[in-house]
C-alpha cells in the first residue's frame, strides 16, 4: 500500500502574510502611477486588476505556501503495526523531525515492481518498508534477495551475494552490522501471493557510522520467489535500485549526564552519559566501576545482572510505560562500556523523566 499524502491546516506564517500585503500595495502603487501619467485631457483608462482577482492571487500564494509547509502523509498499515500504532500527534512529530519519511519511485525488473514506502531511522538504525507486486510472479514468506548492496555517495557500505533472508555481513571493516529482510503478506502469514511487503533493517557497528550524514543507495538483485502458478521457485535477477534520502533528525536526540548513577541491590554503577532518541537508548557506563559492580552483583545473585536491562520509562506526567525493547548488545571503548537498547515502538523523548531497569523498575533520573 502506498503512503498517500494528506494536508494539515496550520496558521499562515507571518512572513507569508507580509508578502501578500506587500504585493497588494505594489498593485495599488502601479495603478496610481499610471493614472497620474496621463498624456491628454481625455484620460486613458488603465485596466485595473480587480480587488477580487488580486485577493485570489494573494490567497493562492498563502494556500500554496501553507500546504507546502504543512504536508503530512498517511502511514502504511504495516508500519503502524510494527511500531505500536502511535497517536496522530506522535506520528506528525516523527514526520516533522525526519525520523519517519514517505518514499516513492518504484523500480521494475523482470516483471516485478518493488516500491519503497517508508523509511524510519536515527543515527544508528534504519528500517525500510517496501512492497513487491507482479502479474507473473508469486511471493511467499521464503522469498528473499541474495544480492544486497548499500552505498553512500563515497563508498560501498555493505554488499553480499549470500542467499539468506537472515543476518549477513560483508566483512569485518563494514560499518553495517548485517542486513535483515523478510517478506510478509498483508495478513502476516506465509501464504503465496502476488503482493507482499518487504521489511529491511540494519544498524551500525559500535556506533561507527552515522546514517544521518549521507543519503543511501540500495540495490537489490537475485530475488528468489515462486513461479506464476505458485509451484517451484525461480530467481529473478533484477536489479532494483533505490535512492533513500536519509536526513538529520531535528531535535530528536537528547543527551544527559545523570547526577546520580544506577544502583542495583545497593551496588552503584557510574553512568557517564545517556543518549536517547524516539527509537533507542544508549547508556555509557564508566569502565573502571562497571566490571567490579557486575562481579559483585553476580556474587550476590547471578540473576541481578539482568537488573541493568532497560525495561521502560517514567514520563513527566507520572505515567509508566513498559517498552517493547530489543537489546542490541554491549560494546567496550577506551574508558566506557556502552549498552544499546532499541525500541519497537516510538517514544516521545521530550516527555521522558527517567529510565526504568530490571524487574524492580529501578529509576535512572534524566536531568
Amino acid at each position: 500500500m502506498k503512503a498517500y499524502r494528506k494536508q494539515k491546516q496550520i496558521d499562515v506564517p507571518e512572513e507569508v502574510h507580509a508578502k501578500v500585503i506587500e504585493a497588494l500595495e505594489q498593485i495599488k502603487e502601479r495603478e496610481n502611477s499610471a493614472v497620474q501619467n496621463t498624456i491628454s485631457k481625455e484620460r486613458h483608462k488603465l485596466p485595473k486588476l480587480s480587488k477580487v482577482a488580486a485577493l485570489a492571487a494573494a490567497f493562492t500564494l498563502v494556500i500554496g505556501a501553507t500546504a507546502f509547509a504543512a504536508e503530512h502523509f498517511q502511514w502504511n498499515e504495516r508500519l503502524l503495526r510494527i511500531f505500536g500504532s502511535p497517536s496522530a500527534e506522535l506520528q506528525e512529530k516523527m514526520e516533522d523531525s525526519g525520523i519517519v519519511s514517505a518514499l516513492s519511485a518504484p523500480a521494475t525488473a523482470g516483471g516485478i515492481t518493488i516500491t519503497p514506502i517508508h523509511a524510519v531511522h536515527d543515527a544508528d538504525y534504519i528500517y525500510l518498508l517496501f512492497e513487491a507486486s507482479s502479474d507473473k510472479t508469486v511471493f511467499d514468506g521464503f522469498s528473499s534477495f541474495s544480492g544486497i548492496e548499500i552505498s553512500n555517495a563515497d563508498t560501498t557500505l555493505f554488499s553480499t551475494q549470500t542467499p539468506s533472508s537472515a543476518d549477513v555481513r560483508l566483512s569485518e571493516d563494514s560499518p553495517i552490522n548485517g542486513v535483515s529482510h523478510a517478506f510478509f503478506s498483508s495478513g502476516e502469514d506465509r501464504r503465496k501471493s502476488s503482493q507482499f511487503y518487504i521489511d529491511f533493517s540494519f544498524d551500525s557497528i559500535n556506533h561507527s557510522y552515522d546514517f544521518t550524514d549521507n543519503s543511501l543507495t540500495i540495490t537489490l538483485s537475485n530475488l528468489v520467489c515462486c513461479n506464476e502458478n505458485g509451484a517451484g521457485s525461480k530467481t529473478v535477477k533484477g536489479p532494483w535500485t533505490f535512492s533513500i534520502p536519509v536526513t538529520d533528525i531535528q531535535g530528536q536526540t537528547l543527551a544527559y549526564e545523570p547526577d546520580d548513577g544506577l544502583s542495583i541491590a545497593d551496588v552503584p554503577l557510574t553512568v557517564n552519559k545517556v543518549e536517547i532518541t524516539p527509537l533507542s537508548v544508549v547508556i555509557y557506563y564508566d569502565l573502571q566501576s562497571f566490571q567490579p559492580a557486575i562481579d559483585k552483583l553476580y556474587t550476590i545473585n547471578a540473576g541481578l545482572r539482568n537488573e541493568i536491562d532497560l525495561k521502560g520509562v517514567a514520563m513527566k506526567n507520572g505515567e509508566i510505560i513498559d517498552l517493547n525493547i530489543s537489546y542490541m548488545g554491549e560494546t567496550q571503548t577506551d574508558g566506557e562500556i556502552i549498552d544499546t537498547f532499541r525500541f519497537n515502538n516510538f517514544l516521545d523523548i521530550d516527555e521522558v523523566a527517567s529510565l526504568l531497569f530490571g524487574t524492580e523498575r529501578t529509576k535512572l533520573e534524566l536531568q
